[in-house]
């Protein structure tokens, strides 16, 4: 309400769980705090972003929308669940939510992203067993770190003077690559 626009939002928040519990409106937790939480948050603030002269949106996933795929006859992974699963499902509705906004938002001068860091997922860490989980951490300190230039290119891409007309790509590892279809 204190403010007349907003010029960047970055979609960023994630909570995984690792077993099936569902919210009080009976939607699995994963899928509602990480893809229907954004959403909600963006068509409440829609008004004020397109009010902003060249507002950006960036929506965080992972490389993993790749080989994830949504379940409609069970969204909610009811038969199947397994926090991988739902990661991958979270990845893949978060990159094609992401495409749907941009479309919707067209002409409006909001521009949207989806982009993936390249650091290990949270969610990795849980399906490994707790007497393990020291030496994941240790490993992928070592060799799963944030890609270098993610940072570098999210920050040029906020501000419209050199990418005012980019708008609906992934970014990965810091650069424009191809989702999944």
């Amino acid at each position: 309400d204190r403010y007349p626009c907003i010029d960047l939002l970055f979609n960023l928040a994630e909570a995984y769980f690792p077993l099936r519990k569902l919210t009080e409106d009976g939607i699995e937790r994963n899928f509602a705090y990480n893809v229907l939480a954004p959403f909600l948050l963006v068509n409440e603030l829609s008004d004020t972003l397109i009010a902003a002269d060249g507002a950006r949106i960036f929506n965080l996933t992972h490389e993993s929308h790749r080989i994830g795929s949504v379940n409609f006859r069970s969204p909610g992974l009811k038969h199947s669940f397994n926090l991988r699963d739902a990661q991958r499902q979270v990845a893949l509705a978060r990159v094609s939510w992401t495409y749907e906004l941009d479309y919707r938002l067209a002409g409006t001068g909001v521009v949207t992203h989806a982009f993936a860091t390249g650091a290990v997922h949270p969610a990795a860490l849980q399906q490994v067993p707790r007497f393990m989980r020291w030496s994941v951490r240790l490993a992928t300190r070592l060799w799963e770190r944030q890609e270098p230039g993610t940072t570098d290119t999210l920050m040029r891409m906020a501000f419209p003077a050199d990418y005012a007309e980019v708008t609906g790509k992934y970014l990965y590892p810091g650069q424009m690559v191809k989702s999944s279809p």
